[in-house]
């Protein structure tokens, strides 16, 4: 049974080169998915989501394996161990990651609006370019003989 303490705790930090690579990849794949945002590729959209998540999973099983390593025999303080090099590298790419995730949210947003003003408009233009509501019908229609 999972204890509110287990729950709230933050998963242990990734280290190592595998993490490194995948965190890479990951803002590459946000960087590359503004493009397809900005010119309404739904399917680039997809694929770069699609992307993500992959790569966000194999983080999270990364993080969930490290984990369970650092409760098992080696001690915390050697597994959290990584030259200073790597993580200044994992310290840039986690900040990478970070800052395109926020324009990719952003880059949402904007859409989501614009797609907003889209739709209000095909609603106005129904009531613009529609029949008149009061129009008089002209003769002979409503099959009605005089």
């Amino acid at each position: 049974m999972n204890h509110p303490r287990d729950v709230a705790s933050p998963p242990p930090p990734l280290t190592g080169i595998a993490p490194l690579a995948l965190l890479r990849q990951l803002a590459a794949s946000l960087e590359g998915g503004q493009r397809p945002i900005l010119a309404l590729d739904v399917e680039q959209m997809q694929r770069h989501s699609t992307e993500q998540m992959r790569l966000c999973a194999a983080l999270h099983t990364l993080a969930s394996s490290s984990a369970q390593a650092s409760s098992g025999s080696c001690s915390k303080a050697a597994a959290g161990k990584e030259p200073p090099q790597l993580a200044r590298e994992l310290e840039q790419a986690g900040q990478r990651v970070l800052h395109f995730g926020r324009v990719q949210a952003a880059l949402l947003r904007r859409t989501r609006r614009f797609l907003g003003v889209l739709q209000n408009l095909e609603v106005s233009a129904g009531v613009t370019y529609g029949p008149p509501l009061n129009a008089p019908r002209p003769h002979g229609a409503g099959g009605g003989g005089h």
